[in-house]
Formats: structure tokens, C-alpha cells, sequence
């Protein structure tokens, strides 16, 4: 894995930053180079007013020549060291990639006890069929539904919409109800 992305997305990875670093070096250069340079012309020429007015004889008490002088040299300085911190910026290299984190997907079908022996279904469902039947009688009873077998019955009728009627309860129930239908709205308070 390692040796993948080192071959095909580390490359990738670092033109497209190096584009991204380029450009904003070549910005910051232009920026850097156009205000120092605007400082040094000013402090430049602002040492050479004061020495003259030095040698007419008229001293400036807050700021001489050579504190000027001394402004305009650091100021040079000071843009020499930060073309060269923008030079060593564009010097971009890749190192090898460092493994943060890692998955390893598995379907849970693996993850799952094999079955020792396969399932058998049930000859006679006939019992749990009934005790199921009762459930559901008993259901509909306590909801206040008069309900029947249908299971021996052979006909099967059809409601207005197409389904089979087929009673109270699910769309696969034997279970048929007399009386009212019970109401699926939920009652509104006054």
C-alpha cells in the first residue's frame, strides 16, 4: 500500500501543491519587492536630504543621516533575507507518506458462524399455526373486534380497491372480523 502511494499519488500530490506554492510565492514575491523597495527609495532619499541639510547647518533633532542611513540598509537587508526565505520556499520535495489510519472491509457473511448442520424446515407446522391463529384472535378481541377463522375457507373475497379482504388483521392473515371496522385516525381532542 505504502509503496503505491509513493509511486503513483504522492507525484500527483505534490504538483498540485507546488502549483498552489507557486503561485502564491510569486504574489507574496511581488509584494515583498514592491513595499521594501518603496521603503528603501524613501529612507534612501530621505538620508541624502538630511546630510545635506547636515552640511547647510540645519540639524533635525528627532532624526539624522544616519539613522536614515542605518533604515535604508535594514530595510535592504531585510528584503535580501526575504527573497531568499521565499527562494528556499519554492524548494518543495516529497518525503515518504506516513500511514495515519487503515479499514479492512469485510462481509458479514464471513463474519458469521457457518451453521453446523444445514436447517431443516418442519414437517407438521400445523401446531404453531394455531397457537399463531390464537395470538392474533386474542389481538383482535381486546381491540374490540368480533374475530373468525377464515383459514378453511376455499373462497377469497375482494375488497373495492382490489386487495384481498382478508379480515382484521395483516394482508396475510386468516383471521376474518364481524362488526365495525376499528378506526386507523387517531381521535381529536376538543
Amino acid at each position: 500500500m505504502l509503496e503505491y502511494a509513493i509511486a503513483h499519488l504522492v507525484p500527483g500530490h505534490l504538483s498540485e501543491v507546488r502549483r498552489g506554492k507557486e503561485e502564491l510565492i510569486n504574489r507574496t514575491l511581488a509584494a515583498v519587492k514592491e513595499r521594501l523597495t518603496k521603503e528603501i527609495n524613501y529612507w534612501d532619499h530621505r538620508a541624502r536630504v538630511l546630510r545635506d541639510q547636515e552640511a547647510a547647518g540645519q540639524v533635525n533633532a528627532r532624526l539624522n543621516s544616519g539613522l536614515a542611513r542605518q533604515r535604508a540598509d535594514e530595510l535592504s537587508a531585510r528584503l535580501q533575507r526575504r527573497l531568499a526565505e521565499l527562494d528556499q520556499e519554492r524548494k518543495l520535495s516529497a518525503q515518504p507518506p506516513v500511514v495515519v489510519g487503515g479499514a479492512l472491509i469485510v462481509p458479514a457473511a464471513l463474519l458469521r458462524p457457518a451453521p453446523a448442520a444445514p436447517v431443516e424446515r418442519a414437517a407438521d407446522t400445523s401446531v404453531s399455526e394455531r397457537l399463531a391463529i390464537e395470538a392474533v384472535l386474542q389481538a383482535e378481541r381486546r381491540l374490540g373486534n368480533e374475530p373468525r377463522d377464515v383459514g378453511h375457507e376455499s373462497a377469497v373475497t375482494t375488497s373495492s380497491r382490489g386487495h384481498r379482504a382478508t379480515g382484521c388483521g395483516s394482508s396475510r392473515s386468516r383471521v376474518g372480523c364481524v362488526g365495525p371496522p376499528r378506526s386507523r385516525s387517531r381521535e381529536t381532542r376538543s
